[in-house]
């Protein structure tokens, strides 16, 4: 189908002739709209390419310094991306971009069996005709990255004695997930320690689930966390007003989010320290400050070392409705425009200001929680040998399996607003639910499933992808909305249970303007149950406390490093935008 010099075609009427060019992408990228920059970059699909950035940017250091690779806990380059996606809001291109690279075609028909040439309009246009053509494009192209770029760029670091990690781009966002990487996850799951980039510079303007999608991949990877370039970008006057206040507000978020590395730019007036060699390395803390959020975060960090959340709720990583979704336009997409980014980030922003921790899980992850509930069933009805009564104990056995993901148990699934859903999700719900779990659907139930379609040899308008059945409103799911989802996690028995108290009088109302929003996680390391309370508002509040079967907890407290113990009902103070650690003994 490729020319370098002239095509032509016979039309019949109502026929259409498309063409597809390949070329260099720069113009109108993060290439061309960054901080420092504006030089071209290799294309991370292309594994030659990623080869020669190695020798290029790589090799020279480990040339000159032997050391300097096995002195590294991880090396990492600042946001690489896919250069198919316009940035500025304000500039039009005449050309819509989607990623490219040699033998992509070739790649695609031995990863799905059949070719995507007949399809390639799809990726371009079409409504739910062209999604599932483009999910399977998009995950392909993940899978691609990973392989060129991650995995080839980690094996050069294992041998040269360190790992790779890094941060991507626009982490926060399903659609940017899409645009800049085909399939965020898939690039993350080959890192060695997973990363991010934050830059928000205090509290309110922090986005939630920059670290959690990737703190799902370190849950998969069984890494210690994550890592962070903390980076306060954003807003940076208003940081400056109360630097120590805001710095140990957005630590306790990242901490809390599952960062366990933080390189952090909230330096400290270097000028104070030598006025004549570093007068104009001016920071925004003084030394005494500095110490002091250094040995706040250093305490949290040992707390929290070698631990994740342990939290028996998950929110459903819809990237499939996103990719189903993503077309290449002529412009910059935002993802205020992708219904499931606005759907995630409201519901993760309300149940978790109301005192909900979460965690996000993907296809993989409810598939293999349903098939390790269906197992033993499936190999009994296979291998039935037995009387009729044995095999009946060992459905119900089965039946009473505690559903867990990473070795958590899975006690609710929260499922954003979405129209896509792979069908091995579906079922994977379906059998989730009759195990005990509590499903719930944010507004509205799917509306088809993805994944599968009949093959045809050329392109016809008439034709239609075909879809899975609908997914439609049963006795096992139901749509409902954010004030119900929130209301039912309300309703569910919490192991530990806090109060506020204003003038004397304990209080348990959620977070509004006017009381502190509390937030909380939990982690089990050796024989001790951990929460790590944060207070995330402006003001200072006292709590009191209950937990089944405890009389006293260990309040572990990172401002100072004391460590008292606090009888039940004894008020625990929490400073605006500090935490402290509850911690109990298991019998």
């Amino acid at each position: 189908p490729f020319t370098d010099t002239f095509c032509e075609c016979d039309l019949k009427e109502n026929e259409a002739f498309f063409i597809f060019c390949v070329k260099s992408a720069y113009e109108g990228t993060h290439l061309t709209h960054n901080v420092c920059s504006r030089s071209r970059y290799i294309n991370i699909m292309e594994e030659k390419a990623v080869c020669r950035f190695l020798d290029v940017c790589y090799e020279p250091i480990a040339k000159t310094s032997r050391s300097a690779y096995q002195n590294a806990e991880a090396v990492f380059t600042d946001e690489p991306s896919l250069m198919a996606a316009y940035i500025q809001g304000d500039e039009v291109w005449p050309y819509a971009l989607a990623p490219w690279k040699e033998g992509l075609f070739e790649d695609f028909e031995k990863e799905y069996g059949y070719s995507l040439l007949p399809y390639l309009p799809q990726i371009f246009e079409g409504r739910e005709s062209s999604y599932t053509t483009r999910v399977h494009f998009y995950d392909l192209i993940g899978k691609l990255v990973a392989k060129a770029y991650v995995t080839q760029i980690s094996q050069w670091c294992h041998e040269h004695g360190t790992r790779f990690s890094g941060h991507y781009l626009a982490e926060e966002s399903l659609r940017f997930h899409v645009l800049y990487y085909g399939s965020y996850l898939e690039v993350l799951k080959a890192t060695d320690y997973a990363g991010v980039d934050v830059l928000a510079a205090y509290p309110k303007i922090y986005h939630y689930n920059t670290t959690r999608f990737a703190q799902m991949a370190s849950r998969k990877k069984g890494t210690n966390g994550i890592m962070t370039e903390l980076c306060p970008f954003i807003d940076i006057p208003y940081f400056e007003k109360e630097p120590v206040r805001y710095a140990t507000g957005i630590l306790n978020l990242l901490y809390l989010g599952g960062c366990r590395c933080i390189n952090s730019y909230f330096s400290s007036d270097f000028a104070s320290y030598a006025p004549k060699v570093l007068k104009d390395y001016k920071g925004y803390m003084s030394c005494d400050q500095a110490k002091w959020v250094n040995n706040y975060v250093g305490r949290i960090g040992y707390m929290l070392d070698g631990v994740q959340n342990d939290c028996g709720t998950f929110v459903y990583y819809a990237i499939e409705d996103a990719q189903a979704k993503t077309r290449p336009q002529h412009c910059a997409q935002e993802s205020a425009e992708c219904d499931t980014d606005r759907s995630l980030l409201s519901i993760t922003r309300k149940i978790y200001e109301a005192g909900h921790d979460y965690l996000f899980a993907d296809r993989e992850d409810l598939v293999n929680a349903a098939k390790s509930l269906e197992a033993d069933t499936t190999v009994e009805l296979e291998n039935d040998t037995k009387n009729k009564k044995e095999k009946a104990v060992n459905i119900v056995a089965n039946q009473n399996r505690i559903p867990q993901i990473s070795g958590i148990e899975v006690k609710n699934i929260i499922l954003p607003a979405m129209d896509e859903i792979w069908p091995d999700t579906w079922e994977a719900l379906e059998i989730l639910k009759k195990h005990g779990v509590n499903v719930m659907f944010a507004d509205k139930l799917p509306a088809n499933r993805v994944g599968e379609r009949i093959r045809f040899e050329w392109y016809n308008f008439r034709e239609e992808s075909i879809r899975g059945p609908k997914c439609t409103e049963t006795e096992l799911f139901k749509a409902m909305n954010e004030e119900e989802i929130l209301a039912e996690l309300d309703s569910q028995e919490e192991e530990l249970k806090l109060d506020t108290i204003r003038n004397g009088t304990v209080e348990d109302k959620k977070y509004t303007e006017e009381n502190p929003m509390i937030l909380r996680a939990k982690f089990i390391k050796d024989n001790k149950i951990i929460y790590f309370v944060v207070n995330n508002s402006e003001k200072d509040v006292k709590l009191i406390w209950d937990f089944p079967g405890k009389e006293q907890a260990e309040i572990w407290d990172p401002s100072d490093g004391s460590v008292i113990i606090a009888k039940k009902g004894k008020a625990i103070e929490l400073i605006s935008y500090r935490g402290k650690f509850l911690v109990y003994y298991k019998k």
